[in-house]
């Protein structure tokens, strides 16, 4: 983006689809002692929170300042692919 000089005009966003997946989040937390899901109750295809909550970044020059963080809910269905 830098070098097509198109930094400063776009939006970058990075994030996960639906919560870690079953098989991983087994063998992850017997031979790495690692939960993609936690603090959250569950996995992908789950009911519970840890089936939803992914994380996500976003990246928007003079839109976004840098280091800030929120609690709103968001949903990946709110936003529309522009390619």
């Amino acid at each position: 983006l830098e070098e097509l000089n198109l930094a400063s005009e776009t939006l970058v966003i990075v994030s996960s689809d639906n919560g870690p997946e079953v098989g991983t989040v087994i063998n992850m937390r017997n031979k790495h002692q690692h939960d993609g899901a936690r603090p959250w109750r569950g996995v992908k295809r789950d009911n519970w929170e840890g089936g939803h909550r992914i994380p996500m970044v976003a990246r928007w020059p003079g839109k976004i300042k840098a280091g800030t963080r929120t609690n709103q809910t968001v949903c990946l269905i709110d936003l529309m692919a522009t390619y």
